[in-house]
C-alpha cells in the first residue's frame, strides 16, 4: 500500500510538471514551440529588440534552470527568480525602456526562458509519465482487488461470529 502511495505522489510530480493545453491535454512539441515563437515575436514586436540579443540573453548559464514552477517550493529560489526579474529589468531599462516597460519586458522574458525549459523537457517527462503508468496502474489494481477480497472475507466471517 506504501509502494502505491509513494508511487502516486511522485506520478504527481510529473504530471504537474508535465506542459498541458486548457483542456489538460499534453502539449506536443509543435504547439510548444508555436507557443515560443509567438511570445518571441510578441517580444520582438513589442519591445523593439532583436532576436540574437534574446536568445543571448536567455541562454546565459544562470538561466539554463527553470526557475518559475519551483518558486513557490524554496525561500533560495524564489530569490533567484526575483534577481532574475530584476537583471531582465535592467537589461530593459540599458536598452532604453521606461520602468513600467521594463518591468513588462522582464515578465516576458522569464515567460519565455519557462517556455524553453518546458520544451527541453516536455519529451523526457512524457516518457517518464508512460513508465509511470507501467508501475503504478498494476499496483493500484492489486491493491483494490485485495482489500475487495478483504471486505468480502471480513463481512463473511464477521457475520458469522456475530450470530
Amino acid at each position: 500500500m506504501m509502494a502505491v502511495v509513494v508511487s502516486g505522489i511522485f506520478g504527481r510530480y510529473v504530471y504537474v510538471r508535465i506542459p498541458k493545453a486548457a483542456n489538460g491535454q499534453f502539449l506536443s512539441e509543435a504547439a510548444l514551440k508555436a507557443r515560443q515563437s509567438h511570445l518571441l515575436q510578441s517580444i520582438l514586436e513589442r519591445y523593439q529588440v532583436d532576436e540574437p540579443w534574446i536568445a543571448a540573453t536567455v541562454a546565459q548559464p544562470a538561466m539554463a534552470a527553470s526557475h518559475a514552477r519551483f518558486s513557490g517550493l524554496s525561500p533560495r529560489l524564489m530569490g533567484h527568480l526575483g534577481r532574475r526579474r530584476r537583471h531582465f529589468r535592467d537589461l530593459g531599462i540599458n536598452q532604453g525602456m521606461p520602468l513600467e516597460h521594463a518591468t513588462h519586458f522582464a515578465q516576458h522574458l522569464l515567460d519565455y526562458e519557462n517556455l524553453l525549459s518546458q520544451s527541453r523537457q516536455s519529451g523526457l517527462l512524457q516518457r517518464l509519465f508512460g513508465y509511470w503508468h507501467v508501475f503504478h496502474l498494476p499496483l493500484a489494481v492489486i491493491m483494490m482487488v485485495i482489500m475487495v477480497f478483504h471486505i468480502i472475507v471480513a463481512f463473511i466471517f464477521g457475520y458469522f461470529w456475530i450470530s
